[in-house]
């Protein structure tokens, strides 16, 4: 029997070491997983990470596409008015447009604007090579004055269209605006403006350019507006040859003649020139009598700086006649402006970009055109209800959200006044301490002591620079080693490129099959665990269950062989332990699961009564739980119930104290406030025989006394007769109507 129970044994002993054999079969997938992530992760993350540069690559050309077509549909617009003024002439155009291209990357404006303004010319009146010509004197005109391509366009065709001048005379009228402006108080803007708007004038009375430079610029000096001085002086010239009395009158007082000995009308240059020499002879009063005479009392402040500044006119129009050259010195040294140098690479990214546009310019705008087609069916159901009840549940929304506000806002005023701040502002306080904390050691009114501090801050700058540079420094030496194998690999072939894209894409495959793997290693070795449960105890219950009868035990002296051949690693089990590890003991995992979850062994009463003390203890935790609750309950009744006492005690005293009040009332002893009158009740005695009272304003403001008489319930008691003497002033202290004669 002894026997027989010891093979038992060793037969149900194996089914103990089954659950260490599949731990040790999980343990080595799971080393499996790992070297094979550790070989193909490598080559997953190159994927993953040429993955990510495409991601980037293809963003970033989305938007560079999206940026290109919006520069070029900028440039096709300038173009479409250019074609509109300029014909059909494919050829001509193309020209403009790679000249204002040119114009864009020379000189950093937008090739669009430069387009435009030629576009401008051409409409002008110039040929389209007249008007590319323009263009460049225009962008000089850019550069030297500071002004926009638009205002430069529109200064050179009012100016050249009203001096009846050809497009070779825009860079004399530039060199002008520009050395004038260099010497005198106005800049190219105002003057280009003023003589703008006065040039059809001027030219028809005789004036050069040179001239009406020289006659304008006092005026924008003063009034520092070009086109006010322009308005001035158009009103000023064409009222000296007005035929009008009192401008005859005006002009004769001075000795300026508006006709020749012949009778004919002299030029308003003449007459100008003239009225000027004539004003050199005048005092100020006279000056300004005669002015608004002949120009009317709107003009004459401006024109007054006009005919009295003749010496000043002439130094202007001889500083306008050197000007020749000026321009294009003052062009040369702007180019040279760093602003000027980012304009230009600005501008020749976006010309770039435009190019770009041009080539898929017709298919982005069927694209466009076909989305605004979408948006538009949209508007159309949205118009006709399709999402009506999209909309009115949004609608409903709203208007809940609304009525919310409006209670928020409707209560706020009221709940903040009952905010308490104080602990917010006395954390402010702690936090205002803390920072003047920083600043104790420096005192601000000794400079060393603060330039001791401020040279602490610069020593730590200067560190912290030093400190990145020498980073800086380890990441160019990275940079350079990166752009040494970026450069090996653009320099392989196609076919070796291709390969090592395969070889990548294998490594990430592999990878992600190590991960079930390792999953699958985890699940085997979690169950080697679970059978690893299995005592030695619970096997010598079984044993003893087992072992009752003598045929049994035949039974299990011939099982016994068996399972020492299958488990004890003899014959066939020695064979296959040699080619598959771990799977000696594979086959006791077997029988450990069927006593596992049999209860043969005993171990589900064990888990069934560790189940129930967990339970009791469940209960025990739920019962202190429950008293604890009901404990803080009962005192924060108890709480409530003295705050409720202190409550309606305040509420008595506040009863007691309106009732003193009341009764003190009653006697005079409290006066309201607005009597104005303070009683001195010190003494109820006194009061009654002697009243004081204090008035505290108008004219008998002070204390006074009142001798009053014995005062009786009623007047049947008071002896004598009442004189009224001191009767209206009692009741308005006593509170009585009776008054009693003065028995004093």
């Amino acid at each position: 029997m002894a026997g027989l129970t010891q093979k038992i044994e060793l037969l149900i002993t194996a089914t103990n070491r089954t659950g260490s054999a599949f731990s040790a079969v999980g343990q080595g997938l799971d080393d499996m997983s790992a070297n094979v992530r550790a070989v193909a992760q490598p080559f997953a993350d190159v994927t993953t990470a040429v993955a990510k540069l495409d991601a980037v690559l293809a963003a970033l050309a989305g938007a560079g596409l999206a940026y290109a077509f919006s520069e070029s549909s900028k440039l096709q617009s300038s173009f479409t008015e250019l074609k509109k003024v300029a014909g059909d002439n494919e050829a001509v155009l193309n020209t403009a447009k790679t000249a204002a291209k040119d114009l864009s990357n020379a000189y950093g404006e937008s090739a669009a604007d430069v387009l435009a303004s030629t576009a401008n010319y051409v409409q002008a009146g110039f040929s389209v090579e007249e008007a590319m010509g323009l263009a460049k004197t225009g962008m000089d005109l850019v550069i030297a004055g500071g002004v926009d391509a638009s205002q430069s366009s529109e200064i050179l065709i009012a100016s050249l269209k009203g001096f009846k001048a050809p497009a070779s005379e825009a860079e004399r009228l530039i060199d002008i605006l520009n050395e004038t402006s260099n010497n005198y108080a106005t800049d190219i803007e105002q003057l280009g403006r003023g003589m703008a708007g006065v040039s059809p004038i001027a030219r028809t009375m005789g004036f050069s350019m040179e001239e009406t430079a020289g006659i304008i610029t006092p005026v924008i000096e003063v009034f520092r507006s070009g086109d006010e001085a322009a308005v001035a002086l158009k009103t000023g010239l064409l009222k000296l040859i007005d035929d009008a009395k009192p401008v005859q009158e005006a002009l004769a007082s001075i000795g300026v003649a508006q006709r020749d000995a012949n009778g004919n009308l002299r030029s308003g240059k003449d007459i100008l020139y003239d009225v000027a020499r004539a004003f050199q002879t005048l005092n100020p009063d006279q000056k300004l009598f005669v002015t608004q005479q002949l120009v009317g009392i709107d003009q004459s402040a401006r024109m007054v700086e006009v005919f009295d500044g003749l010496s000043a006119s002439t130094q202007i129009t001889a500083t306008a006649m050197q000007s020749a050259g000026s321009a294009a010195k003052e062009v040369a040294e702007r180019m040279k402006d760093p602003e000027v140098a980012v304009n230009r690479l600005r501008e020749g990214f976006n010309n770039l970009a435009s190019a770009i546009g041009d080539e898929f310019q017709a298919g982005g705008a069927s694209a466009i055109n076909g989305f605004t087609g979408i948006i538009n069916a949209l508007q159309g159901e949205v118009e006709g209800g399709a999402f009506a009840p999209i909309l009115d549940a949004l609608d409903d929304f709203l208007n809940g959200l609304g009525e919310k506000f409006s209670t928020i806002a409707e209560n706020l005023p009221e709940a903040l006044e009952a905010v308490d701040y104080s602990g917010f502002l006395d954390s402010l306080g702690e936090i205002r301490d803390t920072i003047g904390g920083i600043f104790v050691d420096i005192d601000f009114e000794d400079p060393e002591s603060l330039g001791n501090a401020i040279q602490g801050i610069i020593d730590t700058l200067t560190s912290l620079v030093d400190f990145s540079a020498e980073i800086a420094d380890v990441f160019v030496s990275i940079g350079q080693k990166i752009g040494d194998l970026v450069g090996w690999f653009n320099a392989l072939d196609g076919k070796t490129v291709a390969t090592a894209g395969q070889i990548t894409a294998f490594g990430a495959a592999v990878s992600a099959v190590a991960v079930p793997i390792g999953v699958v290693a985890n699940a085997i070795a979690g169950l080697g665990g679970l059978l690893n449960t299995l005592s030695g105890s619970a096997v010598s219950t079984l044993v003893k269950s087992l072992v009752g009868s003598g045929s049994l035990s035949a039974a299990f002296t011939t099982v016994a062989p068996l399972a020492a051949a299958a488990f004890g690693g003899t014959a066939i089990g020695t064979l296959i332990n040699e080619f598959v590890p771990g799977v000696k003991d594979g086959m006791q995992a077997l029988a450990g699961m069927i006593d596992r979850y049999t209860g043969l062994l005993g171990v589900e009463k064990d888990a069934q009564k560790v189940r129930e003390q967990s339970i009791e203890v469940e209960a025990k935790i739920k019962k202190i739980t429950v008293d604890r609750t009901r404990a803080v309950e009962d005192s924060a009744q108890k709480t409530k119930a003295y705050f409720q006492e202190m409550v309606d005690s305040e509420d008595e005293a506040a009863n007691g104290l309106e009732y003193l009040n009341e009764e003190l009332r009653k006697t005079g002893a409290l006066v309201e406030e607005e009597k104005k009158v303070t009683v001195d009740t010190k003494d109820a005695k006194k009061k009654f025989q002697e009243l004081s009272y204090f008035v505290s304003e108008g004219e008998k403001k002070g204390w006074h006394t009142i001798k009053t008489p014995q005062i009786r319930d009623r007047p049947a008691d008071c002896p004598g007769t009442g004189t009224g003497r001191d009767c209206p002033k009692l009741p308005q202290i006593s509170g009585r109507s009776e008054c009693c004669a003065d028995t004093s």
